[in-house]
């Protein structure tokens, strides 16, 4: 007994930052799930930089395009593989069954979450900047001499591309609730895809004004006016929007923990 109540007393919040920091690294899903994220981000906004190139070249492009916009792209997939990995932050400690020795280890279970919230989003930060500022300039390195491309210190653009490598985390970070919330990883990954891709044609589906109103609100529209560095009619502000999923997340993650602490490992 008095050896238990020492181990769990050592069980402090960094302690418990360092074991999911060496969990999540030492997971093949993770360095796999960000690469494929960096080189599918990656390719797919240099494949619509040369799509715009090639198109000015023939003469087939007659409408003004937003150079920042367009080279990122990519960064749609790069939110669905950073939710991908947020899910199997969690459920991945479900299928391989060491989620209960985890609890044994640390049974204040609120201090597991954040430990796993906290380690996950550094390194989704990190990733999610990494590919932002990539697709960028492989964006504007390849649109370069056709169109009129943009620089960092143009007025908007640096907000654009930084902040849709802080958006991605949160999203992320949104999806690992998702993923306590519902244990499964099929199921998380599709209850996620579903709020964030299928609830805006949904939502696109009602009468005006209705869908207007509510689409402004969604995770989804809030990226696309993230990536604008130009106001997009009908849409909330970039941080505005920012702060409105950041407040979702929250109380998404308050009720997954709720639940994780009145559940059975």
């Amino acid at each position: 007994m008095t050896t238990a109540t020492a181990t769990r007393s050592e069980a402090t919040f960094w302690r418990t930052v360092h074991a999911e920091w060496i969990k999540i690294r030492s997971v093949r899903s993770t360095m796999f799930t960000l690469l494929f994220m960096a080189i599918l981000g990656v390719g797919i906004s240099s494949l619509g930089a040369l799509a715009v190139r090639a198109a000015t070249n023939s003469g087939h492009l007659h409408h003004a395009i937003n150079p920042v916009t367009h080279s990122l792209g990519g960064t749609l997939i790069a939110q669905i593989a950073i939710g991908v990995l947020g899910v199997l932050v969690f459920t991945g400690e479900i299928s391989s069954g060491t989620l209960q020795s985890t609890f044994a280890a640390v049974p204040q279970r609120w201090k597991v979450l954040l430990a796993k919230v906290l380690v996950y989003f550094i390194i989704a930060l990190i990733a999610s900047e990494i590919v932002a500022f990539a697709c960028f300039f492989a964006g504007q390195a390849i649109m370069s001499g056709v169109v009129t491309t943009a620089n960092l210190s143009d007025p908007g653009v640096l907000r654009v591309v930084a902040g849709t490598g802080l958006y991605l985390p949160v999203i992320g970070v949104l999806a690992l609730a998702i993923g306590v919330m519902i244990r499964r990883t099929a199921g998380a990954i599709t209850a996620f895809v579903g709020i964030y891709l299928v609830l805006p044609l949904l939502v696109s589906a009602l009468p005006s004004p209705y869908s207007t109103d509510i689409d402004k609100f969604l995770p989804f529209q809030v990226s696309q006016t993230m990536l604008s560095n130009v106001p997009v009619p009908g849409s909330l502000s970039p941080w505005t929007g920012f702060f409105v999923v950041v407040a979702y997340t929250v109380i998404l993650i308050i009720i997954a923990g709720s639940l994780l602490k009145a559940r059975d490992a």
